[in-house]
């Protein structure tokens, strides 16, 4: 038969009712029956507890609840950072690794700025929104939507090795980075596809000292006909 939606499952998280299960012990539950549905990477938390999980129902570890805030292969000043793309969590392909040091830089800048504790900050931003919206902007336009360039690519004649990694292998100068192998796909650059391109990029922040558990957001998405990204912001 059909199988049910995935899309079912966040919200199943979401309307939970009190006394709620922590993250990771809800993804246990929800393992038992992951392979009832399409391939999903589905993570879930608790910006109050700093408990975040992912599981998902394809790959190497189908079934597998990752807790995400006690251990990762990219440490910064606050936690951990990790990449997902369209396979298994932390997969090493080369703009998940970038994308995982570019967030971990960023991380580290905003740890020895003390935005999250100087209200002079707060100050110097003008209005609410700037405010609100300020750190997931830097996000959106220096991690997720920056195209970048050295890093591995998987090309028409292999992996090329970009110099950004100094491995010993750079080639002088590195060819072009193929725009399908970018994290971000500038739309209707891919040669003979002009629909294929990233067209939304959401960046949340959540302020882990915040009694009431402050969530801000920002996403960035394309209006196709238009040609122009338009910013919503929500806090």
């Amino acid at each position: 038969g059909e199988a049910p939606s995935r899309g079912e499952l966040p919200v199943a998280f979401l309307e939970e009712k009190h006394p709620r299960r922590p993250p990771a012990r809800w993804l246990a539950d929800v393992a038992g029956k992951a392979s009832a549905y399409n391939g999903f990477n589905l993570v879930v938390g608790d910006s109050r507890t700093g408990e975040f999980a992912h599981l998902t129902n394809r790959g190497e570890a189908p079934g597998v609840v990752t807790r995400l805030d006690r251990d990762g292969p990219t440490r910064c000043a606050r936690g951990f950072v990790h990449g997902l793309s369209n396979a298994g969590l932390n997969t090493p392909w080369p703009k998940v690794r970038l994308g995982c040091e570019r967030m971990r830089r960023e991380m580290e800048r905003v740890a020895g700025s003390g935005v999250f504790v100087e209200d002079g900050v707060e100050k110097r931003l003008v209005g609410l929104a700037a405010k609100r919206s300020a750190l997931p902007t830097r996000l959106i336009e220096r991690v997720l939507q920056n195209p970048g360039g050295g890093v591995d690519a998987w090309g028409s004649k292999g992996w090329h090795s970009r110099s950004y990694w100094g491995d010993g292998h750079e080639l002088d100068p590195p060819p072009p980075l193929d725009q399908s192998e970018r994290a971000f796909v500038k739309p209707g650059a891919a040669p003979g596809r002009p629909e294929y391109g990233t067209r939304c990029s959401t960046a949340i922040a959540m302020r882990g000292d915040s009694p009431a558990g402050e969530v801000n957001a920002v996403e960035r998405s394309l209006e196709w006909d238009e040609r122009e990204w338009v910013e919503t912001a929500v806090a």
